[in-house]
């Protein structure tokens, strides 16, 4: 019986420790990270989004390419960071610059934002998220919250570090199917001294189905040109149909020999 009693307790020893021993094996319900750490991929490269990866250039992506925006971040601390603001609607350009404190590890609010003459605007505000691969900048009311930035220039938006993604990227090869049309185009408008106009136009107008002298087409509207507008229809052999209007001006041009 004794004998008996002693296997027993020792079994129960036994039994005590293993699970004494698993339990020490598993995380603490109560331990947390200060840096919240989580790798995401870009392209090739791994990025792990941390303060310490704060830091550099930030583009807005997914708009389109005539409203380009770079936040440039720097100066990181555990309290907050140096900010600068460049951003674009067509000709339209604003700069500015500031200061923002962290609300928590991937949250910011700006206490201070100034314009390039360093003019303090107390109003102003922005929000900036860190969301694992991406900066977000809530949108905001444009009225109460002016930003010293241009007419119609806007700052909110998802930055990306890297090459941006802009959403009428396909559209100039709508416009200008192949290479040979570009030269054409080129031969056509160099001497009219408007080349430059209808490239800029052709990546960054926006642009709508239309008929150009029979043949299926495109309307390019541009935002600030003053009321610049193309349209043009280029056929299978590279035959090409191009209409100028500005203003009450028309002008014409064409490839085809008669």
């Amino acid at each position: 019986m004794k004998i008996l009693n002693i296997k027993i307790v020792v079994s129960c020893i036994a039994i005590v420790l293993f699970f004494s021993a698993c339990g020490q094996s598993q995380p603490q319900d109560n331990a947390v990270s200060l840096l919240p750490e989580e790798s995401v991929t870009m392209g090739e490269a791994e990025v792990t989004l941390n303060k310490d990866s704060y830091d550099g250039q930030w583009n807005r992506t997914n708009v389109w390419s005539a409203m380009p925006s770079s936040i440039t971040i720097n100066n990181v601390t555990e309290e907050g960071f140096d900010f600068d603001i460049e951003a674009s609607f067509w000709s339209h350009q604003g700069y500015i610059i500031g200061e923002a404190v962290f609300v928590d590890d991937s949250h910011a609010i700006s206490t201070r934002i100034m314009d390039d003459g360093y003019t303090v605007y107390k109003s102003a505000q922005l929000e900036f998220i860190f969301d694992q691969n991406a900066l977000i900048i809530p949108d905001y009311d444009e009225y109460s919250n002016w930003l010293p930035v241009g007419a119609r220039v806007t700052v909110d938006g998802k930055y990306v570090k890297g090459k941006p993604e802009y959403v009428n990227a396909d559209n100039y090869r709508k416009i200008v199917p192949n290479d040979e049309v570009a030269t054409i185009i080129e031969e056509l408008l160099i001497d009219h001294s408007s080349y430059d106009y209808f490239n800029l136009a052709a990546r960054d107008g926006y642009i709508e189905p239309c008929e150009v002298e029979g043949f299926p087409g495109y309307r390019i509207n541009t935002a600030t040109i003053g009321g610049l507008q193309y349209r043009i229809a280029v056929t299978s052999d590279n035959i090409v149909f191009l209409w100028q209007d500005w203003g009450n001006e028309s002008s014409f041009f064409t490839n085809l020999v008669d």
